[in-house]
């Protein structure tokens, strides 16, 4: 919340005269038990701060008097101990505002899944999170970034009978998002996604529900877009036993990538190599985490590493 002088439109931060800020917590999502207390805090330098405020059960509002500009605020239950109630969210993917602070996107425990989106207001202790958006249903592997102002969320949900790859957009921090995409047509179910922007160009990447072991990825500048599909050139673990196509992919500042999978041991000539070790080779029931020399760019070549 902030203020500017009608004559100057400089900036106002402190009021002659005190005002009346009023919430009104009569939303169909606010529930007020008869065990809550609302109260209001103010996000200071030092922290969350507890201030004065009125609450009227008839009107269902939380009245205070603010004095000084800008502020933030957020309504919580005076009842519960600060810091408690935390979010322990599924399956989760983060995305870091410039105001330092965080929005996560995350699976619940129905089944199907839900997708959820929450933001936290502010970077101070204990942090607060907004109320979780139900972004879609029967939905899961979120995969989070911010291209400039815009969030750009990627998950996966059946389209028939497959499992593919949708995008859904959002300019206002998460508040509101666009109707899904969609952005793959796999004859087979997407297995995991995972997201990167670098230069300007947004990467997302997705593993199948088979044993090919592919990894494919589209690039996109505006997320509007899309370049055709390309295939990255190291195979990760096939959907076999215990192994499956899990990866995650990153680009590092040196400007090369650097990938991680799992799958089975190619080999066993390492220093020390034992009988045990020589017995799990090209074994999917005993898989391991592989990573390649890095690459240049997304098609990673080379010889595997496992660790």
């Amino acid at each position: 919340m902030q203020a500017r002088r009608s004559d100057t439109d400089s900036a106002v931060t402190r009021l002659a005269v005190p005002a009346v800020l009023r919430v009104k917590l009569d939303r169909p999502e606010v529930r007020l038990s008869p065990s809550v207390r609302p109260a209001l805090r103010v996000l200071r330098p030092t922290g969350w701060e507890l201030v004065p405020a009125i609450y009227d059960p008839q009107s269902k509002s939380l009245s205070a008097s603010l004095t000084e500009l800008p502020v933030t605020v957020a309504v919580v239950d005076d009842a519960a101990p600060a810091g408690s109630g935390d979010w322990d969210p599924k399956d989760p993917a983060a995305v870091q505002f410039s105001d330092g602070a965080w929005g996560v996107a995350a699976i619940d425990g129905a089944t199907p899944p839900n997708l959820l989106y929450r933001r936290a207001l502010g970077t101070q202790e204990p942090v607060y999170w907004l109320d979780a958006l139900t972004i879609d249903s029967a939905s899961d592997s979120p995969a989070l970034v911010r291209l400039s102002s815009t969030i750009a969320l990627f998950y996966r949900k059946a389209s028939g009978s497959v499992k593919q790859v949708w995008l859904r957009t959002s300019t206002d921090d998460g508040a509101s998002w666009s109707s899904a995409t969609q952005l793959t047509t796999e004859s087979v179910n997407v297995y995991q996604i995972q997201a990167s922007v670098t230069g300007g160009t947004v990467y997302v990447f997705w593993s199948l529900s088979d044993t090919s072991g592919t990894l494919q990825y589209r690039t996109s500048t505006d997320l509007s877009s899309w370049a055709a599909k390309a295939t990255v050139g190291q195979a990760v673990g096939p959907l076999q036993n215990n192994t499956s196509p899990q990866f995650d992919l990153k680009k590092y500042s040196s400007g090369t990538w650097g990938l991680t999978w799992l799958n089975s041991t190619p080999d066993c000539t390492k220093p020390g190599c034992t009988s045990v070790d020589k017995s799990v080779v090209n074994n999917t029931s005993y898989p391991v985490v592989g990573t390649p020399p890095p690459a240049t760019s997304p098609p990673l070549r080379g010889r595997t590493r496992t660790t």
